[in-house]
């Protein structure tokens, strides 16, 4: 959309007789009585001559023009159909929020890029006020299932809840439906929804259906046109779990944006590990209700519910002397779950099967080679093996387990050719799973072919509109019965209920991760008994990952419940050196293994590494008493980073006293972008819950600066 060309019009800028809802003259910021342009967009005259219009007059003129809430967002003027530019959200929409699709121009290369407009700038003055006039407090609809009403009350009465129910049985429109309530009685005026990328859109309609009434404003797109999107009128923000994190200096006191009324994370076990950036941030804002949604609460370990309950009731589970029994125990009040089985009855039963495979010729010879050669690898490294060489040895042998990249030899391929076969010949639709891209979809996508078969693709890095037209086709067009997807890109968030038939070409480490991905056609609205195959390797490393994650159910059935035939909960790292017949080598204390330095050669060390990263660097003096030990710079897009660090190479643990000082410093000097601490150790309980906090200070422990340390060489 370019700029449209502007008339202008000189009227004088007295407020007492311009309306409230005409801000566009405060936005000028001119003294009353003084003569101003007022430019406006062309068609809006209507072949008027306003240029001797009387100011007494203009609110009348004005305001049903800019409060008309037509359907094309924020461009008033009317369009043919194929002219409109359709962002992320299509603009028919009107009665859910504000749908604002910002203008595009082609950059170099002929590549689209989003800009900002004058009209994007003055776009949140322009929307008129939010209405808190509701009406109907109790109309629910009929459509719901029984369950899902008490799943409404549950939300609605509990200010820190955990919706964990099964995936597939609506904890969106469940949670849509509470928001209203609150809403509408008065409780709530203000709500933040994080959640992942993949499920946005399934977010705003779901809103649009059941919460109409409720405004929306979606914050998606470059850094500076969402701090625009912050300042439009909404009852509800929706956003995903990256750039709440990069919005975090946005959403702070100094901007007006600290605190919701209520905060949703959906798929909240991505704050299962407390130490990403978006786990802080998020634990950071302040709000009188917090609700997390999860199929899957526990993924790997008990601490991971420990971290999902710092964002929902901060201080209810602590990490240390944490049982299973005092976990469930705990959480008890706060946490509804339901599985599929017990609420639909009616759904088809879902079905899996675990199919074991065999390697035969180079295939086989291509896996005991590597295998071979990987060990005395491993071996050699001695001492110095860390979990991070254990894990790419095994997704090597992953990968040659789906193809050999000489020839092309594929078991799995083999087995799948006459399973396609048998799906299309019965007019069904089938998933295909892969966590590789290489060796997985991107492979499959190109033997598919051969057999007569166009698949559609769905994997990381699409754009919203792409997902949009791919998932629509597969679900509405029968001549693409084949959907190939990355567990990470479609494991989320998407209904897919045309398919009954999900085929796990490989399998990720978290099997909960696969439940997650085949619940996109085992759902409500699948007609069909749905058919899941699991493709294994016998005599390979699939087969040793098999055996360990199926002695694993006991914590799913302990703490959260049965996760629909869940076989697992991870890998710890015993266990990952253990497919190898190897030992994990053992640390002495806590400390991690630096070699011998001193405290100045640590801070060298640091400092090395984050020039490495792309920073510049400047070591400061050699004190170690509470100030800085190193500044790392570096220009990010709209601006420039710019951390402050301190480094601990101690035996003991860094306490929460370290942590105030460097807050300390930050907060004295604005230029500074986050505090971080680094050390060769650990960090006490009080440091970490300190510093999570404040949600400007970071913490690398001596596991985590290691792991960076072997990915840049150091």
């Amino acid at each position: 959309m370019s700029i449209p060309n502007f008339p202008t019009s000189r009227i004088t800028a007295d407020i007492s007789y311009i309306s409230s809802s005409m801000e566009l003259i405060k936005l000028l910021s001119t003294p009353q009585g003084e003569t101003i342009d007022l430019a406006l967009p062309l068609d809006i005259y209507e072949g008027l001559d306003i240029s001797s219009m009387d100011a007494s007059i203009m609110p009348n003129f004005f305001e049903p023009i800019l409060l008309k809430n037509k359907p094309l967002g924020k461009r008033y003027e009317e369009k043919k159909e194929e002219e409109i530019q359709e962002g992320m959200f299509p603009p028919e929409r009107t009665k859910g929020g504000f749908r604002q699709s910002f203008s595009e121009v082609k950059g170099r290369y002929g590549v689209k890029r989003k800009i900002l407009t004058i009209w994007d700038l003055i776009l949140p003055i322009l929307l008129p006020p939010i209405t808190d006039d509701f009406t109907n407090i109790l109309d629910l609809p009929n459509e719901l299932w029984q369950f899902q009403f008490a799943g409404i009350k549950f939300l609605a009465e509990n200010q820190h809840a955990l919706l964990g129910d099964d995936m597939g049985t609506g904890k969106t429109v469940q949670t849509a439906l509470a928001l209203r309530i609150l809403f509408q009685m008065g409780k709530i005026k203000s709500a933040l929804i994080v959640a992942p990328l993949s499920v946005l859109r399934n977010w705003d309609r779901e809103l649009e259906k059941w919460a109409p009434i409720l405004s929306v404003t979606v914050v998606r797109g470059p850094k500076e046109v969402r701090e625009q999107q912050w300042r439009y009128p909404a009852h509800i923000w929706l956003t995903n779990y990256e750039n709440l994190r990069q919005d975090q200096d946005f959403l702070s006191k100094e901007n007006g944006r600290d605190r919701f009324d209520l905060i949703v994370a959906d798929e909240v076990q991505k704050i299962k590990n407390p130490t990403t950036g978006f786990s802080r941030v998020l634990k950071s804002i302040e709000a009188s209700y917090k609700w997390g949604l999860s199929g899957t609460p526990i993924e790997n370990r008990i601490e991971d519910l420990v971290s999902i309950f710092q964002f929902i009731k901060p201080g209810l589970l602590q990490v240390e002397g944490i049982t299973e029994e005092k976990a469930k125990r705990s959480i008890e009040p706060y946490f509804l779950r339901r599985r599929k089985k017990d609420v639909l009855p009616d759904l088809p039963e879902k079905f899996v099967h675990n199919i074991w495979l065999t390697l035969e010729d180079e295939q086989r010879k291509a896996y005991d080679l590597a295998k071979e050669k990987g060990l005395v690898y491993l071996k050699d490294l001695g001492k110095r093996i860390t979990v991070t060489h254990v894990l790419q040895l095994l997704g090597k042998l992953k990968e040659i387990c789906n193809v050999e990249p000489q020839t092309g030899q594929s078991v799995k391929f083999e087995w799948l050719k006459d399973k396609l076969g048998v799906i299309i010949e019965n007019q069904e639709k089938a998933i295909v799973f892969s966590q590789y891209r290489k060796n997985g979809v991107d492979w499959l996508e190109g033997q598919l072919p051969s057999l007569e078969i166009q698949p559609l693709k769905y994997i990381g890095g699409l754009t919203d509109s792409k997902r949009e037209q791919i998932t629509t086709t597969f679900e509405k067009q029968p001549e693409y019965p084949i959907l190939l997807a990355t567990l990470k890109a479609a494991g989320l968030g998407l209904n897919l209920t045309a398919a009954n038939n999900v085929i796990h070409y490989d399998h990720w480490w978290n099997p909960a991760t696969q439940v997650q991905a085949e619940d996109r056609t085992h759902r409500i609205g699948q007609t069909k008994e749905v058919f899941v195959y699991r493709l294994w390797v016998e005599n390979t490393v699939e087969e040793r990952i098999y055996n360990i994650l199926k002695d694993k159910q006991r914590l799913y059935d302990n703490v959260i419940d049965d996760l629909s035939n869940v076989e697992g909960s991870g890998l710890s790292e015993d266990e990952l050196f253990g497919i190898f017949g190897l030992t994990s080598p053992k640390k002495s204390g806590t400390s991690a293994d630096f070699g011998k330095m001193d405290p100045i050669e640590f801070e060298k060390k640091v400092a090395e590494l984050f020039q490495r990263r792309g920073f510049g660097i400047r070591l400061t003096s050699a004190s170690r008493d509470g100030g800085l030990d190193v500044i790392a710079t570096r220009a990010v897009t709209g601006g420039r980073e710019r951390l402050g660090i301190q480094c601990k190479y101690q035996q003991s643990l860094v306490g929460v006293k370290i942590a105030r000082e460097l807050l300390g410093v930050i907060h004295s000097d604005p230029t500074f972008t986050k505090g971080l601490i680094v050390t060769n150790n650990a960090f006490t309980r009080d440091c970490r819950a300190f510093s999570d906090g404040t949600g400007q200070i970071e913490l690398w422990d001596g596991t985590t600066l290691k792991r960076y340390f072997e990915k840049h060489g150091l």
